[in-house]
Order: C-alpha cells, then structure tokens, then sequence
C-alpha cells in the first residue's frame, strides 16, 4: 500500500510541474483546444446574419430558415451550447462580430490561463526513503475482529423481485403412456391397458 501511495505521490508531483511548465508557453490566453474551438465557431458564425431585439438580445438567422436568440447579459443561447460548455457558438461569434468584440473575452474563466495556472501551482515536496523516516511511538493497527453469524452460512445471495432465480426446479417435462402413447398420465394409470 505504501508503494502504490509514494507511485501516485510522485506522479502527482511531476503532473503538477509539467502542466504549470506547458501553460507558461501557451501563445495565447487559452489553451490550444479551446482556441481551435473559438476559432471554427467564429469562422462558421460569419456565414450567419444578425437582428437586433433591443437591449442585450440578438437573434441570429442560418440559411433563412433556422434562427436563434442570443442573450448576451444572461450569456444564453437557444442552441444550449454556451452554457454547457462555456464556449461561444457560431450564433454567439456572430453576435460578437457584430459588436465588434473580442470572442476571447466571452470563454469562460476556467479555460483562461490564469485558472490553469492557479490549479497546477500548488507544490507537493520530495519525502525521503523510508529508511530516514523518524519513529513514531503508537501502536500498530489490528486486524477487524472476524465475527461468525449464528446459523447455517448462506449459498445464495439475496435476489431483488424482479430477478430471476437460478437453481429453482420447474417442470420441463411431459408424461406421456407408453402402453397408448396419450399424454397426462403413465402405464400404470392407463385405462386402455386394462381393457
């Protein structure tokens, strides 16, 4: 156990200092993913035109068929994609075209760099061999105390109601005479025999 604790130690230690050094080189404010993503919305969002409602609603039309409405205040999009990703659609990347807005601005802040590096700054510090480590005067964890339940073990688990049980014995076959060949009884029972 100790082995597989010091294993995650150590990979955690250099995770953390690899992803801070990687962020560090990131030529823009977002990580590469996310720009691309920003980028293909923008690129898709100047095919689309754009009505103001009045105040911070916008609604956007593709293909003279589809439209959706943009709240920008609320940063709510009827395609639901803003809000679950935290990265604008093409119908939001309109909408900032149209304001003539930086898109970067409207990502989330967990996708900035600043929150990147705010979560991989944290430091976990190199611990000695086992060998240096000081003793410590307290007494060693036992073992739980096997208790036997009164009665005969038990083979089966407990089945919910709607499963089925196995083992459970059920007719699968037919009587049938061998003396009249009918089915629903035996020879013995059979009154062609007697006649």
């Amino acid at each position: 156990m100790l082995s597989l604790m010091e294993y995650m130690r150590r990979k955690i230690m250099s995770r953390f200092i690899s992803q801070h050094a990687y962020a560090q080189v990131w030529p823009h404010n977002l990580p590469s993913i996310v720009h691309n993503k920003l980028a293909k919305a923008v690129e898709q969002g100047r095919k689309l035109m754009v009505f103001w409602g009045g105040g911070v609603t916008y609604e956007t039309l593709e293909n003279y068929t589809k439209n959706n409405v943009v709240n920008m205040e609320l940063r709510e999009c009827d395609c639901r994609y803003w809000q679950i990703s935290g990265i604008p659609c093409k119908h939001v990347a309109c909408v900032i075209l149209y304001l003539r807005r930086d898109p970067e601005g409207f990502v989330h802040n967990y996708f900035k760099k600043d929150a990147f590096m705010k979560t991989y700054s944290g430091i976990i510090n190199p611990i000695p061999d086992r060998v240096m480590w000081s003793d410590v005067d307290c007494q060693l964890p036992l073992p739980l105390i096997k208790r036997n339940p009164i009665g005969r073990p038990k083979k089966l688990r407990r089945r919910g109601p709607d499963e089925h049980v196995i083992g459970t014995k059920t007719k699968c076959f037919v009587l049938r005479c061998e003396y009249c060949r009918a089915t629903g009884h035996n020879v013995r029972s059979c009154n062609k025999k007697d006649n």
